[in-house]
């Protein structure tokens, strides 16, 4: 053991455990195991990992949280939750993490709800909701939580709220522009990238091909999937200045049905990006969304043919990018 270095940082950092007290500790990749709770617990920064003291001061570690968002604006969020879970159990991680939904209330007035997560999903919805109920303690405790090591997920509206302006059908009636807290990615959320968006409905909606890059491309062994689209971004860099953002999908350039996609550089639709000692991964579609998951009244049969055609590439792809944040 090293000196002077705790030694849960110095498991985290090596991938080994020194001295586990047999019985309470059980080690999965970089994540420890087992979910007991109601004791002392402390924070690691350089794993963000959570450790517990029982009261005849063994240490353990308990099971990791992912968050999802569920307030006002937020849509869909059980669709979000069963496509999360069904992703974690494909990845064997279901013992690992437990899914909890989260309000801004909880965040705002509860200093410690954040403790233990390791995922802060932001779903789709209504961006505008989220910054009324987030601006300030919610969006700083958030902020603070992603540049600490925490992860954070945000789908089409959840990107949006991430990036730091947006415009969302500038000069129409549905205008929504403005500066954003967070700023995860330093630049620009523009959309919709396809026209047709409602608030009402769904009769927006459709499954668009995305082309993805070599570095993700090559470990799915796939480089295009159709996902399911309504009213996402594309994401536009303001100045050089755009901060450590890897490009890991674009809007199809052999789309022909909206011409802003048949340009000379295609729209990016999902970015990963580096915060601190966090990460954050911005997604103007929705790869979380399964054909399965979506129910039959709400959602065109055309859809959701084209989505179960999909689902393979779909589901790969949506559980590359949570190993990405979870792993």
């Amino acid at each position: 053991m090293e000196s002077g270095i705790h030694m849960l940082d110095y498991w985290c950092r090596e991938r080994k455990a020194d001295r586990l007290t047999p019985g309470l500790w059980t080690v999965a990749g970089d994540q420890c195991i087992r979910p007991l709770l109601g004791y002392n617990r402390r924070q690691h920064s350089k794993c963000n990992i959570t450790t517990e003291r029982t009261n005849s001061g063994d240490c353990i570690m308990s099971q990791r949280k992912i968050l999802i968002y569920c307030d006002d604006g937020s849509a869909n969020v059980d669709v979000a939750e069963a496509s999360i879970k069904q992703a974690i159990n494909e990845l064997h991680l279901q013992n690992d993490f437990q899914i909890e939904n989260v309000t801004a209330n909880d965040i705002i007035g509860n200093e410690n709800t954040l403790l233990s997560t390791k995922l802060f999903v932001m779903p789709g919805g209504r961006d505008l909701p989220y910054v009324e109920k987030l601006n300030g303690q919610g969006n700083r405790r958030i902020k603070h939580f992603v540049n600490q090591g925490g992860c954070y997920l945000g789908l089409c509206a959840g990107a949006y709220f991430a990036s730091s302006i947006i415009e969302f059908e500038k000069d129409t009636a549905l205008e929504v522009c403005g500066a954003r807290e967070l700023k995860f990615y330093h630049g620009l959320a523009k959309g919709c990238v396809y026209p047709g968006f409602s608030y009402k409905d769904n009769s927006g909606a459709r499954v668009v091909p995305i082309e993805l890059h070599k570095e993700i491309a090559d470990q799915v062994s796939f480089n295009q999937c159709s996902v399911y689209y309504n009213g996402g971004c594309e994401f536009l860099p303001l100045n050089d200045d755009v901060g450590e953002v890897e490009i890991l999908a674009s809007y199809s350039a052999h789309d022909n049905e909206n011409s802003s996609v048949n340009r000379h550089a295609p729209p990016i639709a999902i970015i990963k990006c580096k915060v601190g000692s966090g990460i954050a991964i911005l997604s103007g579609v929705h790869p979380e969304y399964s054909a399965n998951l979506l129910s039959p009244d709400k959602y065109d049969d055309k859809i959701l043919q084209h989505l179960h055609q999909c689902e393979h590439n779909r589901a790969v792809l949506f559980r590359k990018l949570l190993s990405m944040l979870l792993l």
